[in-house]
Formats: C-alpha cells, structure tokens, sequence
C-alpha cells in the first residue's frame, strides 16, 4: 500500500488513477517491513476499502492511506486507527467531498510521516472527533494541509471541530491553508479543537475560529499510551462551547474513537469539552 489507487498501474508500470468504483486497503500481515507499522481499521466508507492480510511488493516504501485519484465521489473514515507512517501522509485524500471523523492518526515514536491528514486540492473536507498527532521525527512540520495543490472542485471549505491535535515536533504547525492557490474566499472553520504542544496555531482563512484551546502535553492523561483524554479534574471539561452548524450538518460529535478501533457514542446532552474525547 501507500501507491496512488492501493498500486494500481498502467501497462507501462506508472501509478494509475482509479475514477470511480472502489479498492482495497491491504496491511501488512506478518511480514517484518510492516510488523511494527500500526494500521488498523474499523469502517473506511464509500470507496469500498476492506482491511486484507498481504506480502509488501519488493518496492514498497510508503506506509499510509492515500485516496489520490478518488475524483468523482466521496471519502469517508471513522473509528480508524493510522500509526507510524514512512514518508508518505497518513490519510491523502483528493475527493470532493472527504468525512474524517472520530479516527486517531498519530505517527508516534520512530514515525516519519509527511501530513497526517492532506486535502491538496481542496473540496469540502469535514474533520471531526479525530485525534492526529505528529512525532519529532515527521518528514513535514504541518500535521493538517489544506490545498497545496490548487483547486479541482468548485465548492471548497474546511470544517475542523473537536479534534484533539498534538505536535511534538519544535516548530510545527497544526494547520496550513494553502490561500494563496486556492479561490478568494475559501472558508475554513476551526471550533473546540485541543491544541497539544507549543506550535503554530492561527487563522489562515475566513471562516469561524473560536473554542480553540492550547494546552501542554502533561495536561493530558497519558499521552505516551494513547490516553488523550483532558483528566476529570480538568478546568476545561465540560467548558466548550456549542459548535453550532454548517451547510445543515451539525459539528456537534456524536461518538469518540475507542481503543483499540472503532467508536462508541456519546451521551446525547453532555457537556461537551475542546477536543476528540468527552
């Protein structure tokens, strides 16, 4: 894995582009390349991928989940689990419409990955309840990227809410929006996120950014074992604001990742905190 289209070539060994239809994502299974690469999966949507068991091609080099060329339709993750990538992104999508929800992409310790999470041309992306996380070691210092590749659609906007971002990287950022290539006007929304580590955090776009809240990695339960949580003594918990709505979609949670993967709901009414987990 980690080629354009799960490795689909062309007669003459290119990475080709998959338009429509769908295919699989295949982990590693017991092969030592990917033993220690933590890929796991509990519902990937609309573009048919289906966890499988595989030996790596002999030129495998990337280690992630790239959605390219999926141009004609939508994308959607939720309760996936994306660890330790190696120079590729975790999560690359190119669709028109992406729905990243309630996933936990972190590279942790060795990873290397560029982006944990890229749009690179944009379209309507909704990233909610995700815990995305980046080591010192990542090949790029922004975790989420936004358009680096100008626009292929006509509606373009970024809603980025209760996500639980963590940079260990000195110098990172959490969020580049590419402005410059994409349309005047490209909205961005940026609500109850959880801002981990001493890194860049800033509007980038018009749009709506409030509830965003920066605290230190030691606020956390045990972040070193994937305990992202705000402690139940936390002046933050139950103190974020109500996300509100956009294009009649609520960016209100609804559920949280659960270990090891998948996702279990949340109480209806709870106050809600910044960040994934509640």
């Amino acid at each position: 894995m980690g080629r354009p289209a799960a490795g689909l070539r062309d007669h003459g060994g290119k990475p080709r582009c998959r338009e429509a239809g769908g295919f699989r994502l295949q982990s590693g299974g017991d092969d030592p390349y990917h033993r220690h690469r933590d890929i796991r999966t509990r519902q990937i949507d609309a573009v048919g991928l289906d966890p499988q068991p595989r030996k790596p091609a002999d030129d495998a080099f990337e280690c992630g989940l790239r959605v390219p060329c999926i141009e004609r339709d939508s994308f959607a993750a939720a309760g996936s689990r994306l660890q330790q990538g190696f120079r590729g992104h975790l999560i690359k999508s190119r669709a028109r419409a992406s729905s990243i929800v309630y996933n936990l992409l972190v590279d942790g310790v060795g990873g290397s990955a560029s982006y944990e999470l890229e749009f690179p041309n944009g379209g309507l992306a909704w990233v909610v309840g995700n815990i995305i996380g980046q080591s010192p070691t990542t090949d790029n210092r922004d975790l989420i990227s936004y358009g680096a590749e100008g626009p292929r659609w006509p509606d373009n906007a970024l809603y980025l809410a209760h996500n639980t971002l963590v940079d260990e990287r000195l110098g990172g950022r959490f969020l580049r929006v590419w402005t410059d290539r994409m349309p005047a006007g490209t909205e961005v929304w940026a609500i109850n996120n959880l801002l981990v580590g001493h890194t860049e955090f800033s509007p980038q776009a018009p749009g709506r950014y409030a509830g965003n809240q920066p605290v230190d990695r030691s606020a956390l339960v045990d972040a070193d074992g994937l305990d992202f949580r705000l402690p139940g003594n936390s002046p933050l918990r139950g103190k974020a604001m109500a996300p509100g709505s956009v294009r009649e979609r609520s960016l209100t949670p609804a559920a949280e990742f659960r270990l090891p993967a998948g996702t279990r709901p949340l109480v209806v009414g709870k106050p809600l905190s910044a960040g994934a987990l509640q």
